[in-house]
C-alpha cells in the first residue's frame, strides 16, 4: 500500500493544472523543508526526496529510465566511518608498564588494524623547499609524532602545510607507518586549531592528542617548537627508548542513494539530457563551522531550486507536444559528495549515450539578481545560435561562457564528448552552504525568468536540423573569476574533475598564459592563492574575485611532495570567450 506521504504528494501534483510559478515555488518549498531535513546523503530523508520526485515523474506520466523498469537508479556512497572504543594509542618504554592514551582521537585510518613502531619526532611535519622536518630523520617504518600549524614560513599569511591532511599524506609518502598529532603551547593559546573531527581512508593510521595531554607534554613540544619558529631549522629526531603502539576499531558503514530518472520518448532516438542534483549537506557538511553543525542546511538555492527547475520544466514537456528528440530528465544524489552520481551513471548510462546530443544542468538557479551565467557554450558549433535566439525574449541578462568550467554534474558527460550548457545564477553567496540557505531567500520571479529560458533552448535544440557538432576544447584554461565573479580574469589553467584530494590538481596549463609564464606545469596541486586554501574550482573563482587582470599573485602548489610559491600576473579573459 502506497504509503500517506506517497498519497498525499501524488494528490498535490494531480489535483489540478497549475500556472509554472506555482508549480516551481510549490517544489521548492517542499524540498527545502525541515521535513527533508537537508537532504543529506547518509540521511534517509534523502529518500523521501527521491521518493517525491519520482512521483512527480509519475503523475505526468513520464516513462521510468532507471534499473529494472523503475525510476531509480541506486548507487552506493563512500563508507561512513564510525570509531570504536578499542582504537587506543599505548606508549611503551624500555620495558615499563605500557601507558595506554585515550586521550588520543583517530582522524585517519589505512588496511592495518594493529601498529607497533618506534616513535621519532618530525616537528611540524613538513618538507618544502626552505624548510623540511625530514630531511635529517629516517621515518621508514617508524611512528611520527608531530605538532599541528606550521613554523612562520611566511609573516603576513598562512600555509596549506598546517592542515592535517597534508601531513598525514606526507608522513604517509616518508615512510612512516602511523603519525601522532599534537599542539605545542604557542598554538594551544592563539586558539588556531583545525578541527579535525573527519576520519579519512589515507593509507596510516593518524591519531589527534587531546589539548590536555598537549599542554601536559608542553615542556618537550614548547622547548621544540620555540626553537624551530626561531630559527625555522628542523629539530627532528628519534626518541630513543620510546615505542607506539596503535589499535585501530574502524567500522565502514555503506549507504544506499538513488539517482531518479525519467524519459519523455520523441520522434527520433537523439537524446537531450536535462539534470540537476537533489542532495545537500543535512546538518552540516566538511566545512561547515562547527558552531553550525547539527543545524539543518536546507540547500533552498543549492539545489532545490535547480531540482524545482527540472519538475517544472518536465511537466511542460510531458504535457506538451510530442517533441523531435527524446528528453532524459535525471535528478543526481551525491553531488555534494563529489558527483558522485552524475559519474555513476555516465558510468552505467540507463540510455546509449551515443544517443545524448547535449546535457542541460541546472545547479543554483535561485538567488539570480536578473543576470545567468551559462557554462560550456562553446562545447558546440550550434550553441551560440541557440542562446542567442532564446535570449531575444528573454529579460535576463545572459553572460556566457566557452568552457564547462565549474564542477558540477554536467562535467562527467562534458568529459565524455557530450556537449554541455551548465545554468547557474552564481554559487556564491553568504549563505552558501549555510543553514540560511532558506526558501524565502529565493528570487521566484528571476528563477522563473531561467526556467523560461532554459525551456526556449530545449525547444531551440529540438527544432535543429542536425545534432549539435561537438567542439574538443581540451585542454583549455579554466579562467578563474567564473562563478560569483564580475572580474574577466584568466588564470590558465584547466583542473582535474576527478581529484577529490588536498588542492586542485592541474590536468593542463595552457601556453602563453599567466599559469604557464609562472611555472605551473601539469600535474602540479594548487593549495593556496595569496594566502588563500584552494580545495576546488570554486574556491579558486572566489579568491580572485577581487582581482583585475595586471594584479600579480602569489599561488601555492605541491609538485612531489614540495611546496613552491610562484608569482603569477593575471592576464585578460580573451574577448571572444564571454559575451
Amino acid at each position: 500500500m502506497k504509503s500517506l506521504r506517497g498519497i498525499l504528494v501524488l494528490l498535490l501534483l494531480t489535483a489540478t493544472p497549475l500556472a509554472a510559478q506555482d508549480d516551481f515555488t510549490r517544489h521548492l518549498r517542499f524540498l527545502a523543508s525541515d521535513y527533508l531535513r537537508g537532504r543529506g546523503n547518509y540521511d534517509p530523508q534523502t529518500d523521501l526526496a527521491a521518493e517525491y520526485i519520482a512521483d512527480a515523474f509519475r503523475s505526468l506520466n513520464i516513462e521510468p529510465a532507471g534499473t529494472e523498469g523503475s525510476f531509480f537508479q541506486p548507487f552506493e556512497l563512500p563508507a561512513q566511518v564510525s570509531v570504536g572504543e578499542e582504537s587506543s594509542v599505548t606508549f611503551l618504554y624500555q620495558g615499563l608498564s605500557p601507558t595506554v592514551q585515550d586521550t588520543f582521537a583517530l582522524i585517519g585510518y589505512g588496511p592495518e588494524t594493529q601498529v607497533r613502531a618506534p616513535l621519532v619526532f618530525a616537528g611540524y611535519g613538513i618538507s618544502s623547499d626552505e624548510y623540511d622536518d625530514y630531511e635529517s630523520v629516517d621515518a621508514r617504518g617508524k611512528i611520527v609524532l608531530v605538532m599541528e600549524g606550521e613554523p612562520p614560513l611566511r609573516r603576513d599569511a598562512s600555509t596549506p602545510y598546517s592542515t592535517l591532511r597534508y601531513k598525514i599524506v606526507n608522513a604517509r609518502d616518508h615512510g612512516a607507518v602511523g603519525i601522532l598529532f599534537a599542539q605545542g603551547p604557542a598554538l594551544l593559546r592563539s586558539g588556531e586549531l583545525e578541527s579535525g573531527d573527519e576520519i579519512h581512508r589515507l593509507g596510516i593510521p593518524a591519531f589527534r592528542a587531546s589539548r590536555a595531554w598537549s599542554w601536559r607534554a608542553r615542556y618537550f613540544l614548547g622547548t621544540n617548537e620555540s626553537a624551530i619558529n626561531r630559527t625555522l631549522t628542523p629539530r627532528s629526531g628519534p626518541m630513543t627508548g620510546l615505542q607506539a603502539y596503535l589499535r585501530l576499531e574502524v567500522e565502514e558503514n555503506t549507504r544506499q542513494v538513488r539517482n531518479v530518472i525519467g524519459f519523455v520518448q520523441g520522434r527520433s532516438d537523439d537524446v537531450i539530457v536535462l539534470g540537476a542534483h537533489y542532495d545537500h549537506l543535512g546538518l552540516g557538511g566538511p566545512d561547515t563551522h562547527p558552531e553550525l553543525m547539527g543545524q539543518i542546511h536546507n540547500g533552498a538555492d543549492d539545489n532545490a531550486s535547480g531540482t524545482s527547475a527540472l519538475l517544472t520544466l518536465a511537466r511542460d514537456l510531458a504535457l506538451g507536444p510530442t517533441p523531435s528528440r527524446s528528453i532524459l530528465l535525471i535528478a543526481f544524489a551525491g553531488e555534494e559528495l563529489g558527483l558522485l552520481g552524475s559519474r555513476h551513471f555516465m558510468r552505467q548510462p540507463t540510455v546509449d549515450p551515443e544517443r545524448m546530443v547535449t546535457m542541460i544542468n541546472l545547479d543554483m538557479v535561485g538567488r539570480s539578481n536578473g543576470k545567468v551565467l551559462v557554462l560550456g557554450a562553446g562545447t558546440a558549433i550550434e550553441f551560440e545560435d541557440v542562446l542567442r535566439r532564446a535570449g531575444r525574449l528573454s529579460p535576463l541578462q545572459i553572460k556566457t561562457f566557452d568552457s564547462p568550467g565549474a564542477r558540477s554534474d554536467h562535467q562527467p558527460f562534458a568529459q565524455a564528448g557530450i556537449p554541455v550548457l551548465f545554468f547557474t545564477s552564481g554559487t556564491r553567496h553568504p549563505q552558501y552552504h549555510h543553514p540560511d540557505d532558506d526558501w524565502q531567500r529565493i528570487n521566484f520571479a528571476s528563477s522563473l525568468e531561467i526556467v523560461d529560458l532554459v525551456r526556449s533552448v530545449v525547444l531551440n535544440l529540438d527544432r535543429l536540423p542536425r545534432r549539435p557538432q561537438p567542439v574538443d576544447l581540451l585542454p583549455q584554461p579554466d579562467t578563474a573569476g567564473l562563478l560569483g565573479s564580475s572580474n574577466d580574469v584568466l588564470l590558465g589553467i584547466h583542473s582535474d574533475a576527478n581529484w577529490s584530494h588536498l588542492g586542485l590538481r592541474l590536468r593542463a596549463v595552457e601556453e602563453d598564459t599567466p599559469a604557464y609564464q609562472a611555472g605551473l606545469i601539469e600535474d602540479d596541486i594548487l593549495i593556496g592563492l595569496d594566502g588563500r586554501r584552494i580545495d576546488d574550482l570554486y574556491d579558486l573563482t572566489f579568491a580572485l574575485q577581487n582581482h583585475s587582470a595586471g594584479d600579480e599573485i602569489e599561488v601555492m602548489v605541491l609538485r612531489q611532495g614540495r611546496l613552491l610559491r610562484l608569482p603569477v600576473r593575471l592576464g585578460e579573459r580573451p574577448v571572444d570567450e564571454t559575451r
